[in-house]
């Protein structure tokens, strides 16, 4: 009685708290109320008020489904529903295994009580979770039968039949994913035990979803197109929840009509996105280096190669979704059947290439940047293969071309433009913030695949083929020429001392770049710094690179307190400091000391000249004798010294 009291006395303070976070418009008390409201959520009373709140036993939820009795019913309810499912997550240690089964019976009763037309949908799927986690943590070998129950109701309404059969679907999914959820706490012993009693139901799973969506498609659509569709996509969504966490057997995967199923249903915008996830776990989570997945991988490949034309018809209608959606498709299977596209088999490897050079030349970022992944995986898988193994030279020939018309393409991926060239919806905010950032290196990773996939020399002419026509005298401009410098930078570690074809020519091409060429100039720093190996080997070449850099140093405004650094000063001094140490001895013969004449000491920012220094203490290091050595310190460090000085006197 003592409870129930409790109970009672927190339903003014819970519909005080509703009030506040959902209909108030106080900022400070929507805060309060959401605080209060998760601490209500963690308690011990959270247990008795959400099974009181479901159960029509509070004045704000009196008539269940009835949702208009209360302004704050539907709130009311959503909570309730939340803080069940919260409470069986993760503290279900506070009730006994009695107290648990009767959980388990309440809550399905509230399930059935709330999957009604009008109701939130969260409801029904907290309550499916909170069910399928007591049904886990009881070890309730009634689950499936109890499903299969639930999909013989209202067989003579066509509109309640998809209703009840949908949230009977949404249940089914629940049960693996809640069996295998990290936020769930519950005993290894019961996950396993429900593990098993989950797997050897998996076949005659498929056979209940398969006839399912063949009632929903045939029975329901004409009574209840909507509902119809809602109850093929639930069961798609099961599908791939079973596939996912229960070892499905691929042979019955493979004969099953879903699996052609779900990619007719990729013809269908309301059920695209959820077919391709059942089409993508099924490429996961079967590896077809086992022979038992060989069907599958048989009834896969070919209906995925089918839709390479839907990829040129969706570039033709603008239609980015469903390419993404294709992309998705191609690059997972390519990622999956890596073994075998790496193997001396004959499984049309130069189409599966020519598919992904496909979807990365597509004119959308977010489209083009899925690929780049499988480039990786690919280079990495060749790599890895003895240099005799027949495999290596058989596939190589194949994605050589490939990769090179990759490496040009990613120069094209890498330009900026207020108009882009790729995506028309990038802007220069965009291209300077962390997702643009973040696509460069990307790509700036991908040169890398190619330069080991297709040689560095090939790559570096392909990259030069394009640094060429960027810098045409018809064509130049800023932002071509700098991502010819980007991807020449990605090159920089593969480029062999010896490498007289393209670098020589780059670097005069980038020490000449126009003053106003800001990007081409920053690039232009940054190369030369990455190039810092090869020019110790080019002696004739580094004196203008470090020219250049003075230059770049000396464009720099005079340091103000407080100004921001500007990046172009910044990378030149880097830039010079990796020639300082990379080149120390050709410097120190140059006499490249006297450099530091050159600027005064307000000059530069604090951080340019400590990198200047730091460069010239190494160049005095690589001087050739003592006295040297002596006279270099003493240059560095008298100017330093004498401030300290005049500061102290």
């Amino acid at each position: 009685m003592a409870a129930l009291a409790a109970k009672q006395d927190l339903v003014p303070l819970l519909e005080q708290s509703l009030h506040a976070l959902y209909l108030g418009t106080d900022p400070t008390a929507r805060r309060e109320a959401d605080r209060w409201l998760q601490r209500l959520q963690r308690g011990a009373e959270g247990w008795e008020l959400s099974d009181a709140i479901l159960g029509g036993r509070t004045p704000l939820c009196p008539a269940p489904p009835n949702l208009q009795a209360h302004p704050l019913a539907a709130q009311a309810v959503q909570f309730a529903s939340m803080t069940l499912h919260a409470k069986v997550s993760g503290d279900l240690h506070e009730l006994s295994v009695d107290q648990a089964s009767q959980l388990r019976g309440a809550a399905l009763a509230h399930l059935d009580s709330w999957s009604g037309p009008g109701v939130p949908p969260v409801v029904a799927k907290k309550l499916c979770l909170a069910v399928a986690a007591l049904a886990v943590s009881t070890s309730w070998d009634g689950a499936l039968p109890h499903v299969q129950g639930m999909l013989q109701r209202d067989g003579n309404d066509a509109s309640a039949a998809c209703r009840s059969r949908a949230v009977a679907v949404e249940l089914l999914a629940a049960l693996p994913e809640q069996c295998f959820s990290k936020g769930f706490n519950v005993p290894p012993s019961r996950r396993e035990h429900f593990d098993k009693y989950l797997r050897d139901a998996s076949a005659g799973v498929l056979g209940v979803l398969t006839q399912l969506v063949g009632w929903a498609s045939t029975d329901a659509r004409p009574a209840d197109a909507a509902g119809a569709a809602k109850l093929t996509s639930t069961a798609f969504e099961c599908l791939r929840a079973w596939i996912s966490f229960c070892d499905v057997p691929a042979a019955a995967l493979a004969a099953s009509p879903l699996l052609p199923g779900a990619f007719d249903a990729l013809q269908h915008p309301p059920l695209a996105d959820v077919a391709t996830d059942v089409i993508v776990e099924a490429l996961r989570r079967y590896d077809c280096r086992d022979a038992a997945a060989r069907p599958l991988v048989a009834a896969v490949a070919p209906r995925v190669m089918a839709l390479v034309p839907r990829l040129e018809t969706a570039r033709q209608n603008d239609d980015d979704d469903a390419a993404l959606g294709l992309c998705r498709l191609f690059c997972e299977m390519g990622e999956a059947y890596m073994p075998m596209i790496c193997s001396s088999a004959d499984c049309d490897q130069a189409s599966i290439v020519a598919v992904m050079l496909a979807c990365t030349e597509y004119p959308c970022r977010k489209v083009a940047q899925i690929p780049l992944r499988f480039w990786y995986h690919l280079s990495r898988s060749l790599s890895r293969l003895e240099a005799t193994d027949p495999a290596k030279q058989k596939v190589g020939m194949v994605v050589r071309e490939p990769y090179l018309r990759l490496a040009k393409l990613c120069v094209r991926l890498s330009v900026r433009h207020p108009d882009h060239d790729v995506d028309a919806t990038v802007d220069r905010k965009d291209a300077d913030g962390d997702e643009y950032a973040r696509h460069r290196q990307d790509l700036f990773d991908a040169w890398s695949d190619c330069a080991v996939v297709a040689g560095a020399d090939a790559v570096l002419g392909a990259v030069a083929e394009e640094l060429q026509h960027a810098a045409a005298p018809g064509n130049a401009c800023d932002d071509a020429v700098e991502a010819c410098l980007f991807a020449l930078r990605a090159l920089a570690d593969f480029a062999p001392p010896d490498e007289a074809r393209v670098y020589p020519g780059a670097l005069q091409l980038a020490c000449g770049l126009p003053a106003d060429w800001r990007r081409s100039r920053t690039q232009a720093c940054q190369l030369i710094g990455a190039c810092a190996n090869w020019l110790r080997q080019h002696p004739a070449t580094l004196q203008p690179c470090v020219q250049f850099l003075l230059q770049e140093l000396a464009a720099a405004p005079p340091a103000q307190a407080g100004a921001r650094k500007r990046d172009h000063s910044s990378h030149a001094a880097r830039a010079f400091k990796r020639l300082c140490d990379k080149c120390a001895a050709a410097l120190a013969a140059a006499g490249a000391l006297a450099l530091k004449d050159q600027f005064a000491n307000d000059r530069l920012p604090l951080k340019d000249e400590l990198e200047l220094l730091e460069g010239l203490g190494a160049v005095v290091a690589a001087s050739g004798d003592y006295d040297a050595v002596l006279q270099g310190c003493e240059a560095l460090a008298g100017p330093p010294a004498a401030s300290l000085r005049a500061s102290a006197a």
